[in-house]
């Protein structure tokens, strides 16, 4: 059995090799594009005896969504599957012409690439450029991924951006965002996730800035797939006793795995569990009036922690990130944009890739502003009534499924 992947590509494949334009100009299809099948170290040879082929994936896959076009980049989580075209919300920035970030993302891809079996002539796959088998030879590979990877991320300049208000030198307006000696009213930051060979940068990244937010600041956080890691879950309690802290995600219609037969019909109650699990943590640290300690820091309710649920008729909800307002502003001034779902698979088995992007325009802020307000807009607040939907009535049977395979989803 093939994967979706290789079908695709040897679509594609097929189709260059019957370009007519191709032909006319003398073009070798081969020579103008490269297709890599990434393979997970963690699925041995013993696990792909033992799987089910469609099963294969939850042991990890390449998740990374980078879209490059000579000096302009999209980032996303979205596939290009169909339904991302017509009917499953996800987002999308366009960053144009920043040559820094293309060539470093093509860089990433490429590294990733030479790390994975190579399909050529539509039916045939090679080993990797890299020369290391992720089946026969996994803590070999890993090794030799990890060290081209951070040999990568170490090629970018450190980064220590900060904020100035409005201030005129020698006729100069010098206010917006540093960063080494140099102001520009936007920054953008690639990060990446690559669980598997223990890079952590995405991780890291984000847990620092969400502990140095200031108080009152606004948090907005979006998953699809609601299976954060206990770590995740904590630096968000403890965001929520000084700040605004909502969260979106998809309810059990808009899940993707929702209606599906077998095993995988289930998926959306797990998920459902692990909310609701969060919303009764939050709800006993928040109670009305009272004070309680995060991390041995007395605090009092002027924080909140909030859960929404997406439901949008014949929809499914892919979106994921973050939106940060800083205390006073009404619109954001950060963003995380990219294909982490911030869970279990995306800090241990999937390679991730996302941007944190900064802002002091205020007309990018505007349009972050209305980006959020419209995934919200279909979104309806979590109380305790919501999980007694028929939706979300969890049985033994999703109960069950939630203990084993939360560290698989």
């Amino acid at each position: 059995m093939i994967t979706s992947a290789e079908m695709i590509s040897k679509q594609l494949l097929s189709r260059l090799h019957k370009s007519d334009k191709l032909i006319e100009f003398g073009i070798d299809a081969g020579a103008r594009v490269r297709v890599g099948l990434y393979h997970t170290p963690d699925l041995t040879r013993m696990l792909k005896l033992l799987l089910p082929a469609r099963w294969n994936e939850v042991v990890g896959v390449c998740h990374i969504k980078a879209y490059i076009f000579d000096d302009n980049v999209l980032i996303s989580g979205a596939n290009l599957s169909s339904s991302y075209f017509t009917n499953r919300q996800d987002r999308y920035i366009w960053i144009h012409q920043s040559s820094e970030l293309a060539d470093y993302l093509c860089n990433l891809v490429s590294t990733v690439a030479n790390f994975s079996y190579s399909l050529r002539d539509e039916s045939k796959v090679f080993a990797n450029p890299s020369l290391v088998d992720p089946i026969y030879e996994p803590k070999a590979y890993k090794d030799r991924l990890a060290e081209a990877v951070n040999k990568l991320i170490s090629l970018q300049p450190d980064m220590e951006p900060s904020r100035r208000k409005q201030n005129k030198i020698n006729g100069k307006d010098d206010s917006g965002l540093w960063l080494n000696n140099v102001c520009a009213n936007t920054w953008v930051f690639p990060t990446t996730q690559m669980g598997p060979v223990g890079i952590e940068q995405d991780e890291l990244c984000t847990f620092s800035m969400l502990r140095q937010l200031p108080a009152g600041s606004h948090l907005d956080f979006s998953s699809a797939y609601f299976n954060l890691t206990p770590e995740f879950e904590s630096v968000l309690l403890e965001a929520s006793a000084d700040k605004k802290v909502d969260i979106l995600t998809a309810s059990p219609e808009a899940n993707g795995f929702y209606g599906s037969r077998g095993a995988s019909g289930l998926i959306p109650l797990v998920y459902s569990l692990l909310e609701q699990s969060l919303y009764r943590r939050a709800e006993n640290a928040h109670k009305e009036g009272t004070l309680f300690k995060v991390n041995n820091v007395l605090v009092d309710e002027s924080g909140t922690l909030r859960i929404f649920e997406y439901k949008k008729e014949n929809w499914t909800f892919h979106a994921k990130g973050l939106w940060c307002s800083l205390p006073g502003e009404g619109i954001p001034s950060i963003t995380l944009v990219g294909s982490s779902n911030f869970g279990h698979r995306s800090k241990h088995r999937d390679l991730e890739a996302q941007l944190v992007l900064m802002t002091s325009e205020p007309s990018l802020g505007q349009s972050l502003k209305q980006e959020k307000d419209h995934l919200y807009s279909y979104a309806r607040i979590v109380n305790e009534n919501t999980f007694c939907d028929k939706g979300c009535a969890h049985g033994p049977a999703a109960k069950l499924a939630a203990h084993f395979v939360r560290g698989w989803l």
